[in-house]
C-alpha cells in the first residue's frame, strides 16, 4: 500500500492508493479473449428427398440428404448413402449430400434410400443414427413416332409425335428426335412436330423418338422417312405384300401391276421396289424410273443388302424409245434362249437417249444351239451324153460324151453316150452340177447307156455361233454408273447342207 499526503488550502488530504500488480509469468496474453468449450454437437438430418412414401418420382431422380450444418465430404460416400439395388455416386455441397444413380431408375418400381450413421460435421462430430426413405417411380410416358413418311427430294417434311401419351396423362411432355439412319440431316430435333428438309437423293432416313415427362424418359419409337423423286407421284412394290394399291402402307405385290399403272398415268409415277424375286420381262417406255434395294416392311434402303431381282425371259429388259428412263439398284437376270439360234439379252437398249443404269447387276443366260442346215432333195437323172462316132469297125469308135448335170446341185449326171458299132470306148463321166462333192457319171458301155452319177456327200457341220456380247457402258446421259454384266454362251451351229450331185 502507498500513502500520499497533499496540502490543499491548509488542509492535508490523505489519499490511500492501493496498487495491484498482476504478475504475468511467461509473458503477455497478447490482448486475446478467453475461449469457451469446443463444438461437440453432431449434425442432425433435416430431410431426405424424395420424402418417405412419395410416388410418381421421375426415373432420372437423385436422392438428396440435407443436414443442419456443413458436413465433411470425406465422411459420406456410396457405402453409407445409397439406394438399394442401384449403383451411383455421392457428391457434397455444404450441408447437402446427393446420391446420383448411374442410369435411369426403372418405372413404377419401389426403391429404398439408405443413410448410415457416422456422417461428420467439419469439426468431426459424427451422427449417431441413420435414416431411410421409401419411394416409387412414375410410369413411363408412351412415345409414338407416327406412321412412316414419304418425302420429296430436297423438300421439307414433318415428323409427328402427337399421338404420344402419358400414363396417366398429365400436362407437359418434352420430345427428342434422334436420327439413326440415312443421309445426315442434322439434329437432334425437339417438339411434337419438327420440320426437316430431305436430302437430294433417293434413300431412307430413320428417326427415334423419346418423350420425357418431369425427367421420366419413355422407351423409344422408330419412324422411317422414304425419300423419293416426288412424294405425290410414287408407287411401291413388295413381293411379300398382298394385292395393294401401290401406296407405302399397302404396296403392290407384283412389279407387273406397278408397270401397268405407270403406263396408264401421266405424268408417270416412279416405282420403288422392295427386295425379292420378280418374274417379269420389262418393256420400258419413256420416262419410266425404277428403284430397287429397299427392305420389305421398314423400307430402309441398302442396295447391296436388299437384292431386288428381276427374272425375265430371253430378253429381260427391253428399252426401245425409252428416253429419260432410269434403272437403279436392280439385279436383272435374262433366261437362257430356247429357240434355235436365239440370243439371251439382259438389257436391250435402242432408239433411246438420256437413259441411266446405276448400281445394277445385269446377267444374260446361254444362247441357243444353231439349227441344222437343210439337206438336198433326191438327185434326178439329167441328159445323156452324146453317142460315140461309128467308124464301121475298122477304126476304133470314139468315146461317148459325158452326161450333163442338172441345175439342182444335188442332181445326178446324165448317162454316158453309146460306143460305136464295134465297141466304142466308154462315155466320159458326167460333169458336176453346182454343188461340191457330187459323183461323176460312169462311162458308157458298148451299145449301152452310161450309169447315172451318184449323189454328192453331205457338207460338213456348220460352225458354232459366236458368244453373246458383254454388256458395256451406256454413254447416254453423259455417264454410266455401276452396272455389271456378262454375255451368255453362243449357240452351236447346225449341220451343213448336202453337196451337189455329179454330172
Amino acid at each position: 500500500m502507498l500513502k500520499l499526503k497533499f496540502r490543499w488550502g491548509g488542509a492535508m488530504l490523505l489519499l490511500t492508493c492501493v496498487l495491484v500488480f498482476a504478475g504475468c509469468s511467461g509473458g503477455s496474453d497478447g490482448g486475446g479473449t478467453n475461449q469457451g468449450p469446443g463444438d461437440t454437437d453432431p449434425p442432425s438430418l433435416v430431410s431426405i428427398t424424395p420424402d418417405n412414401g412419395t410416388d410418381r418420382v421421375p426415373t432420372n431422380a437423385a436422392v438428396v440428404a440435407t443436414f443442419s450444418e456443413e458436413i465433411d465430404p470425406a465422411s459420406i460416400n456410396s457405402t453409407n448413402f445409397f439406394v438399394l439395388g442401384v449403383t451411383g455416386t455421392v457428391s457434397v455441397n455444404g450441408a447437402a449430400a446427393t446420391f446420383t444413380p448411374d442410369d435411369y431408375l426403372a418405372p413404377t418400381t419401389s426403391y429404398s434410400a439408405q443413410l448410415g450413421a457416422g456422417v461428420e460435421d467439419l469439426t468431426g462430430n459424427p451422427t449417431n443414427s441413420g435414416a431411410q426413405a421409401q419411394f416409387t417411380t412414375a410410369a413411363l410416358p408412351t412415345a409414338t413416332a407416327g406412321g412412316d413418311v414419304v418425302a420429296s427430294m430436297g423438300q421439307p417434311f414433318q415428323l409427328d409425335g402427337s399421338a404420344s401419351l402419358l400414363a396417366p396423362r398429365v400436362p407437359g411432355l418434352d420430345y427428342e428426335w434422334i436420327q439413326i439412319g440415312g443421309t445426315d440431316v442434322g439434329g437432334p430435333y425437339s417438339g411434337e412436330r419438327p420440320t426437316i428438309t430431305a436430302p437430294d437423293q433417293i434413300g431412307t432416313l430413320v428417326f427415334e423418338l423419346s418423350v420425357i415427362e418431369s425427367g421420366t424418359k419413355s422407351l423409344i419409337d422408330e419412324v422411317s422417312v422414304v425419300v423419293v423423286e416426288d412424294a405425290t407421284n410414287a408407287l411401291f412394290v413388295d413381293a411379300t405384300a398382298g394385292a395393294g394399291n401401290g401406296s407405302l402402307a399397302t404396296p403392290y405385290g407384283t412389279l407387273a401391276d406397278a408397270l401397268a399403272a405407270t403406263r396408264a398415268a401421266s405424268p408417270r409415277p416412279s416405282i420403288y421396289v422392295a427386295a425379292g424375286i420378280y418374274t417379269v420381262s420389262i418393256d420400258l417406255d419413256a420416262e419410266t424410273h425404277i428403284y430397287g434395294g429397299f427392305e420389305p416392311g421398314s423400307w430402309k434402303r441398302d442396295v447391296a443388302q436388299n437384292i431386288t431381282r428381276v427374272e425375265g425371259g430371253s430378253t429381260a429388259v427391253s428399252m426401245d424409245g425409252a428416253s429419260g428412263s432410269v434403272l437403279d439398284g436392280l439385279t436383272i437376270m435374262a433366261a437362257a434362249a430356247s429357240s434355235s439360234g436365239q440370243s439371251s439379252i439382259g438389257v436391250h437398249l435402242r432408239n433411246s437417249s438420256d437413259v441411266i443404269v446405276r448400281d445394277c447387276v445385269i446377267e444374260a443366260g446361254d444362247g441357243a444351239t444353231g439349227g441344222n442346215g437343210s439337206r438336198p432333195g433326191a438327185p434326178t437323172k439329167q441328159s445323156k451324153g452324146g453317142k460315140g462316132d461309128d467308124h464301121g469297125g475298122c477304126i476304133p469308135a470314139n468315146a461317148g460324151g459325158g452326161g450333163g448335170g442338172g441345175g439342182n446341185s444335188a442332181a445326178q449326171g446324165g448317162a454316158g453316150g453309146n460306143g460305136g458299132l464295134f465297141g466304142g470306148k466308154n462315155g466320159g463321166g458326167g460333169e458336176d452340177a453346182n454343188g461340191d462333192g457330187g459323183g461323176g457319171g460312169n462311162g458308157g458301155a458298148t451299145y449301152k447307156d452310161g450309169k447315172s452319177g451318184t449323189a454328192g456327200d453331205p457338207g460338213g457341220r456348220g460352225g458354232d455361233g459366236s458368244r453373246g456380247a458383254e454388256f458395256g457402258g451406256i454413254g447416254v446421259a453423259g455417264f454410266y454408273e455401276g452396272a455389271m454384266a456378262r454375255g451368255g454362251t453362243g449357240g452351236a451351229g447346225g449341220r451343213g447342207g448336202g453337196g451337189g450331185g455329179g454330172g
